[in-house]
């Protein structure tokens, strides 16, 4: 079984998050959902902390209406196997958010676009804890340009592996179209231009090194970017 982490605000492109998943996978999956508040340091804030109190239940019930018909729609990808469980967390720092990957085994992050743009900070904290973990993440954009509901995703490999698909996204659905080495001059222009004329749904890049290979968001190639 895999296991997908998704941080959600419970907004309508949380549901993207977990379609991309059933794209990506086609195995039974469990997907976590992971909401999280910052702990304040007044004894104000903490008496009134509470789960209920962070989560719009009018959009989390929408979102959890959404799966169950999703679900039970006959979608190819998705059986009943799957599992969506929701994690609210009270606090965030590297060391919990490590926790939680550990504690679920978490295999892939998927973050929509919501929550990198969020006014909250408490998103936008959660967000940079999990891109400086170990996790491979994966980044949505806005407005997906390219998304396939069936087959194997069009994929662009940025290599900085040596060469080869790393082991733990090897089992996902991809279809590598297309490898390079991002250390050139103008790389960034060229990602584009294959994004365009190959169909391409995804670009895979490497999570750390230098600034030249890593230096494409997920918005302005209209793609989903998954750095491992």
């Amino acid at each position: 079984m895999r296991n997908i982490l998704i941080p959600t605000n419970y907004e309508r492109d949380t549901f993207d998050a977990i379609r991309t998943a059933s794209n990506l996978v086609q195995s039974d999956t469990n997907i976590v959902l992971l909401s999280a508040t910052e702990i304040g340091n007044s004894i104000q804030e903490l008496l009134f902390l509470s789960t209920d109190c962070q989560i719009d239940k009018v959009r989390r019930k929408s979102l959890i209406n959404r799966w169950s018909r999703y679900r039970g729609a006959g979608n190819a990808n998705v059986s009943a196997t799957w599992l969506l469980q929701e994690h609210h967390q009270l606090g965030i720092s590297a060391g919990i958010i490590a926790s939680v990957l550990d504690r679920f085994e978490i295999d892939l992050v998927i973050i929509p676009p919501s929550l990198p743009n969020s006014p909250m900070q408490a998103h936008r904290r959660l967000i940079s804890v999990l891109e400086a973990s170990d996790c491979p993440v994966m980044m949505l954009p806005y407005s997906l340009e390219h998304q396939s509901n069936s087959g194997a995703i069009r994929t662009l490999l940025l290599s900085g592996q040596g060469g080869q698909i790393p082991s733990h996204i090897d089992a996902l659905s991809l279809d590598i179209v297309h490898q390079m080495e991002p250390d050139s001059e103008g790389s960034d222009l060229l990602v584009r231009l294959l994004v365009d004329a190959l169909g391409i749904e995804l670009v895979i890049q490497p999570k750390r090194g230098s600034s030249k290979t890593n230096v494409r968001p997920s918005d302005s190639l209209g793609i989903a970017v998954l750095s491992v």
